[in-house]
C-alpha cells in the first residue's frame, strides 16, 4: 500500500508533544505534523488535553523553550484533533 493511501488514527503521547516543542523542525515535530496530515485522525479526550496542558506548563521547560511555543504546538493539536470521550469497560 502506498504511503499516501494509509489512513492513521493517532493518539499522541505527551512526551512527543514536549519534544516537538523543544526541537523545532526536529524529528518529533515532523512526526507530529505527519500525524496531523489530511486523511489521518488525531483523537483527543479531555483527560489527554488536560495532561498536555499540565505537562507543557511545567516551569522546568521555561529555560529551553518559550511558553508561547509550547502553546502553539498545543493549539495545532487542538485544532486538528477529533474529540472523543472514552467509555469504561464493564465486566
Amino acid at each position: 500500500m502506498a504511503e499516501s493511501a494509509r489512513r492513521l488514527i493517532v493518539i499522541l503521547d505527551a512526551s512527543i508533544i514536549v519534544s516537538a516543542a523543544l526541537k523545532q523542525n526536529g524529528l518529533p515535530e515532523q512526526a507530529l505534523l505527519k500525524a496531523m496530515r489530511k486523511g489521518n485522525t488525531v483523537i483527543l479526550s479531555q483527560d489527554l488535553e488536560d495532561e498536555y496542558r499540565e505537562v507543557l506548563a511545567r516551569p522546568k521547560f521555561d529555560r529551553f523553550v518559550s511558553f508561547e511555543r509550547r502553546m502553539e504546538i498545543l493549539s495545532l493539536i487542538l485544532l486538528a484533533a477529533e474529540r472523543i470521550e472514552p467509555v469504561g469497560i464493564s465486566s
